[in-house]
């Protein structure tokens, strides 16, 4: 069964479409596009500049059974809302991508893996539309080996794996593949990439010596503290009368 949608805004602007999906998954689909910089349509144009939470969406109507007659329908409502000259319909409808054409499918894969991804100029772009800042890849003595412009970039030029530089990036990892990643020139000092479990540590408490441990997990476990919280402390993001030194092999 076909649903034809509506976005609208609060100046009365529309979006026409519509699925075969629910129209919930259709919206996540739209967001997903228009952060991704997929398409260059008006309507995820908005989406970009005024936010997810500037439209209001309805289903205008459901239960239409063929393709032909939510087409059909499409350009009614396109119509009545007059979301060309008012809104963010760029046709008359009926035109859309077809999701069940497989060989539509395969040209727009095409399409993003030989034009959009191959082209640095590009990349760099749209990195920065959406906050992306530079990338600077650090050794663990915090030697720079490289600034690059995008995430992507650093990426192909070391061979780092895409998901573990975005959670560098996010401080959720230490290192990637031994290289400290970072989106600022600050080298990284000996207590940022200290393992939780290899490396022994000399604690200090208000300045006296607490003790020596084989590792960060080790003293957290002996004295009931959580990983976070001394990590947080290592890095200075929590003030605690604790101080952390590395212990040289």
């Amino acid at each position: 069964m076909f649903k034809i949608y509506r976005a609208f805004s609060r100046d009365g602007k529309s979006y026409i479409g519509f699925t075969q999906k629910m129209v919930l998954r259709r919206k996540s689909q739209h967001r997903l596009d228009a952060r991704g910089h997929r398409t260059n349509m008006k309507f995820h144009e908005a989406l970009r500049t005024l936010g997810d939470g500037a439209f209001d969406w309805e289903v205008l109507q459901s239960g239409i059974t063929s393709r032909e007659e939510a087409e059909r329908q499409e350009k009614y409502f396109i119509e009545k809302y007059s979301s060309i000259a008012n809104g963010y319909n760029e046709n008359k409808g009926g035109v859309g991508f077809d999701g069940t054409n497989e060989r539509a499918k395969e040209k727009v894969a095409d399409t993003l893996k030989n034009v959009y991804h191959k082209k640095p100029e590009t990349r760099e772009k749209h990195s920065r539309e959406r906050g992306g800042a530079e990338v600077f890849v650090f050794k663990k003595t915090g030697e720079l080996v490289g600034r690059y412009n995008t995430q992507i970039d650093a990426c192909e030029a070391l061979g780092l794996p895409k998901s573990k530089v975005c959670l560098a990036l996010k401080g959720k990892r230490k290192t990637v593949n031994g290289f400290v990643v970072r989106d600022s020139p600050t080298p990284p000092k000996k207590m940022d990439t200290l393992s939780d479990r290899n490396h022994p540590i000399r604690v200090f408490k208000g300045g006296a010596l607490l003790g020596e441990w084989s590792s960060v997990r080790g003293f957290c476990r002996d004295n009931h503290i959580s990983t976070t919280t001394a990590r947080k402390i290592i890095n200075g993001k929590k003030e605690s009368d604790l101080s952390f030194e590395r212990v040289s092999p």
